[in-house]
């Protein structure tokens, strides 16, 4: 799980090389369909929040229910939930967000990796990692 770890710290970390590089004033543009930059990173924020806190349930022995909505409706909640913020408040969470996953997933131990974090739907932190990079 090492090399998960691993392989999503590279991809984070080019993440945020291309981040820094993208026009601060184009950040606003509808670019990735119906989001613009500033929407996407937002997203990925809530996501990766709520990995953590997922991650620690399981962590602590808790498998919660999984969201009603987990892939529809949240993903709109993530965004929304930000759109006050600035270019700069929604970066400076993403940094914290994720820096909080990678310790979240640090955390766990093997055992954990392949365990369900929902019930009722079996995904495990091993695959939603890999989600994770494939975003």
């Amino acid at each position: 799980m090492i090399k998960l770890i691993k392989e999503f710290e590279n991809a984070r970390k080019d993440f945020i090389e291309t981040l820094n590089k993208f026009p601060k004033e184009r950040v606003d543009e509808k670019l990735f369909g119906e989001w613009n930059l500033q929407e996407l990173v937002a997203h990925l924020t809530g996501w990766a929040n709520h990995q953590s806190e997922y991650l620690n349930y399981l962590k602590n022995g808790v498998v919660k229910e999984k969201p009603k909505d987990l892939k529809n409706s949240i993903n709109g909640r993530f965004v929304e939930s930000r759109n006050t913020f600035s270019w700069d408040e929604v970066y400076k969470e993403f940094i914290k967000a994720t820096e909080k996953l990678i310790s979240s997933y640090k955390e766990l131990e093997i055992g954990e990796w392949s365990k369900p974090m929902y019930t009722g739907l079996k995904i495990t932190p091993e695959e939603f990692i890999k989600i994770e990079m494939h975003h």
